[in-house]
């Protein structure tokens, strides 16, 4: 009977070290691509240039504005969105999707954010445009 007691215990202390040891020792094989979030990825550069877009959105969409003031804050969001989006066709274009390199869910978040702003101020334009267009008929 205490055969089976040191057994179980063994076995229980052997199950709790396998559970351990066998994840650190593949630790070494973790890309930072497979981590929720990725301090290479969100830099304080990244973070700053997404402030700044938010920024210039706003005085985009701010209809008290000037037209001057607003169209200089759309060229500027557009030369801030377009240098994050080199930023991040050069991080895709190094990841080798043979050997299992992925986005990390990070970069989605990031770059699905920078999409749909982009595609928002892409609309807001297309908006303008037809409030000044005085061909098309209410």
């Amino acid at each position: 009977m205490n055969t089976n007691k040191y057994c179980s215990a063994l076995a229980t202390f052997v199950l709790f070290m396998c559970m351990l040891v066998v994840p650190t020792a593949f630790s070494a094989d973790m890309k930072p691509s497979s981590l929720v979030f990725d301090d290479a990825t969100y830099t304080a550069e990244v973070e700053k240039a997404h402030e700044k877009l938010h920024e210039l959105y706003g005085k985009v969409v701010d209809k008290s504005l000037s037209g001057n003031v607003r169209e200089k804050a759309r060229r500027g969001f557009f030369e801030v969105s377009q240098d994050l989006n080199k930023k991040m066709h050069s991080r895709v274009m190094m990841l080798d999707v043979k050997k299992g390199a992925a986005l990390s869910h990070t970069d989605i978040l990031l770059s699905t954010h920078l999409l749909l702003m982009t595609a928002d101020m892409l609309s807001t334009i297309q908006q303008d445009s037809w409030e000044s267009d005085n061909r098309i008929s209410n």
